[in-house]
């Protein structure tokens, strides 16, 4: 008998502890399972991250390149001061159909050919001016000279306007949109 409580005792023991073994493997495979989870998640983290990096790198990168094309494209264009107002001009040529660009109201506008001069009360067009190309009287004391196709006009524009009689000049610019022909 006392070996059989023994045996049973024994059997108990060996049971007990195997349950609590199992016991111990279940409770360290959870805990492997919510630490590799845990690295998971901060592995799937920190990919993210370095994707949102490298998505801002990419659009900062873009950002740079437009904007280097936008310093080039400025660069070879030249501004200048016509009508109180500042245009961009490719060439830099200010001749009758001319294409310039308003940077103050962001328009295109085409060199009429004509520049409209009003003198100080009372005074006429001088010969000076008179003589560099067709004039017309529009208004007591003001003038419109209408230009031949080849003179450089912001040449004339300058000249007129340091001239102490002459109280506005105006180089006529035409800001009408250019229609789009239809390609067939």
């Amino acid at each position: 008998m006392y070996k059989m409580i023994f045996l049973v005792g024994s059997l108990t023991f060996v049971l007990t502890a195997c349950q609590q073994e199992k016991n111990t493997n279940n409770a360290k495979e959870q805990l492997t399972q919510k630490s590799s989870f845990t690295v998971q998640k901060s592995v799937q983290k920190e990919t993210q991250q370095k994707r949102s990096i490298n998505e801002k790198i990419a659009q900062n990168q873009e950002l740079k390149k437009k904007l280097s094309t936008i310093h080039k494209r400025i660069a070879t264009q030249q501004i200048f001061e016509i009508n109180n107002e500042q245009f961009l001009s490719k060439t830099g040529l200010f001749i009758k159909w001319a294409t310039l660009h308003n940077v103050n109201v962001n328009q295109d506008g085409v060199i009429k050919g004509s520049i409209v001069v009003v003198m100080v009360e009372k005074k006429d067009l001088p010969n000076e001016i008179a003589k560099l190309g067709r004039n017309e009287k529009i208004a007591l004391s003001t003038y419109r000279i209408t230009f031949q196709a080849e003179q450089n006009l912001l040449e004339i524009y300058k000249r007129i306007k340091k001239l102490p009689s002459v109280k506005v000049v105006e180089l006529e610019i035409d800001y009408t949109p250019k229609q789009k022909t239809e390609i067939l």
